[in-house]
């Protein structure tokens, strides 16, 4: 920069007054070169003003993360950091980081906040999930741990990464393909089983199609016979006639794999009649989201692959002037990418979204949105690990208010 100013000063006849600080720029050519030299500096300072930070997992948050040999280690260190529009966030690829990735800032619609990847190797992971391990025989081939970590639910359980199944009665290959049936209903929050219940099912979940659209789950508050009551929070009745199962019971657990969860001593339960699951690598979804959004404008996040969340890959609320491109969004508890509130100016492209319980991509309440180039697979699959009510088990949902172009997807 001094070479810079030195040749600047030397180009236009400016006179200068050491003794009284003023300078006193005379003729046509001065007045442009100072207004050159403003330029340069504004150019200059903009260019200093932007900074990349680097994450890895074998860095230490002490350091000021700077650069590839000082990174810092946490996603929760770079949720602390003052980032300005244009500054970038870099993630080491092949590197695992657990938790949820905050961005409190905004970049601006042509300096955005960048998040991505560095190095060489697979996408960075963002994982929602946290190991559980110390597990106890508790008889009948069934293990229990604690998971401290865990909060009022579990949405997934996973093993060597592989997603494992929720317990559930009766089992899909049961005679009845895994169905109960409705005989009655009283209002919203009871119904009365067809075939009898000879287990108390109370602190289990309910999974009943109310019409041919909609799956809902809510959690048997109490049991008398055949006829349970939940806590059902959807719109609709369960229907007469039409079926129903019931999960995250410990006596529905009687296939390889299966689990429950108890939030009231967070513990998780699991089947396992293939040996003792404390030699194997098994985690279960505590965070929210892998990447979180809320209110903050001008963010491009790419490059990276973000699992087991416990509801959502990335939600963004308010922002405008997002950009997701891509990600690899797999085993979200609910729905891959969640984008709400009201803003414009989302583009989301080359993404591949996978394995969501709910919803692969859900936008509301924004103008100008671009979905180009995205795969969507095995959305919403699984009945009863889905959202209640309208809406849940989409590929794509968008109430968009205009502006949008939907092309060249995969679904």
């Amino acid at each position: 920069m001094p070479k810079l100013l030195f040749q600047l000063f030397k180009t236009f006849p400016i006179v200068r007054n050491y003794k009284n600080v003023p300078l006193l720029i005379s003729g046509r050519a001065a007045r442009y070169g100072l207004f050159s030299m403003v330029l340069l500096l504004s150019c200059l300072s903009a260019g200093f003003s932007q900074t990349t930070y680097y994450i890895a997992a074998n860095g230490n948050d002490g350091n000021n993360g700077r650069s590839a040999d000082a990174p810092f280690q946490t996603l929760a260190k770079v949720g602390n950091l003052a980032l300005q529009p244009g500054d970038a966030v870099l993630l080491r690829r092949n590197d695992t980081f657990r938790g949820t990735l905050f961005v409190r800032q905004s970049g601006s619609a042509d300096r955005p906040i960048v998040v991505d990847a560095y190095g060489s190797g697979n996408k960075p992971i963002i994982a929602g999930s946290v190991p559980v391990s110390n597990w106890s025989n508790v008889g009948n081939n069934t293990w229990q741990a604690n998971c401290p970590s865990c909060g009022d639910q579990v949405s997934g359980l996973y093993r060597d990464a592989t997603v494992l199944p929720l317990g559930r009665y009766p089992n899909l290959s049961d005679a009845n393909k895994g169905y109960l049936t409705v005989q009655s209903h009283n209002g919203k929050t009871q119904f009365t089983s067809q075939q009898a219940l000879t287990t108390d099912w109370t602190g289990g979940e309910a999974v009943f199609r109310p019409t041919l659209w909609i799956i809902d789950r809510a959690k048997i508050t109490q049991q008398g016979g055949n006829t349970l009551t939940i806590n059902n929070n959807s719109n609709y009745d369960p229907s007469d006639g039409w079926g129903f199962f019931i999960q995250n019971h410990p006596a529905a657990l009687d296939q390889n794999g299966e689990w429950c969860y108890n939030p009231s001593n967070k513990t998780i339960r699991l089947y396992s009649n293939q040996g003792d699951p404390n030699g194997q690598q098994i985690a279960a979804t505590a965070f929210n989201e892998g990447v979180n959004l809320t209110n903050q404008s001008g963010i491009t996040v790419r490059n990276l692959q973000i699992t087991q969340t416990l509801t959502t890959g990335l939600s963004a609320n308010g922002g405008s002037n997002l950009t997701f491109s891509g990600n690899d969004i797999t085993n979200s508890g609910f729905d891959g990418i969640y984008v709400a509130g009201a803003g414009s100016n989302v583009l989301a492209e080359n993404n591949l979204i996978q394995d969501a319980n709910s919803s692969g991509f859900s936008i509301e309440g924004y103008y100008n949105f671009t979905f180009r180039g995205n795969t969507l697979m095995r959305i919403g699959v699984v009945p009863g690990r889905g959202k209640s009510g309208d809406g849940g088990y989409t590929g794509l949902q968008s109430s968009c208010s205009g502006g949008s172009l939907i092309e060249n997807n995969v679904v």
